[in-house]
């Protein structure tokens, strides 16, 4: 758990898992309203999580998640070499802790 609020963990990590940060995309896959969507973007502002808004275009996301235990953070992930089955893959640098998470 990332957060006091579950709706907010789940916000972070699509936000993390898709490296897009906008509004719209978080109202479609939560099926919230846009508003809500956007009051998680600016409390996952005011914790650094995603950066300053810029007009109509989507925010910078400064956080991975690792597709093998969850965890979201900005240090120690390594992208894997996309393949045309799973895409770009975020994993957590060492093995060993990220398999314990799991």
């Amino acid at each position: 758990m990332i957060t006091d609020d579950p709706d907010l963990d789940v916000a972070i990590r699509l936000v993390a898992d898709a490296r897009l940060g906008s509004a719209s995309f978080l109202a479609r896959q939560m099926k919230i309203p846009f508003a809500a969507a956007a009051v998680f973007l600016d409390q996952m502002e005011v914790r650094g999580i995603v950066g300053p808004a810029h007009g109509s275009r989507a925010r910078e996301v400064r956080v991975r998640a690792c597709h093998r235990c969850g965890r979201v953070g900005t240090r120690g992930f390594y992208v894997r070499e996309p393949d045309w089955v799973t895409g770009n893959r975020t994993a957590c640098r060492n093995h060993d802790a990220c398999d314990r998470r799991r």
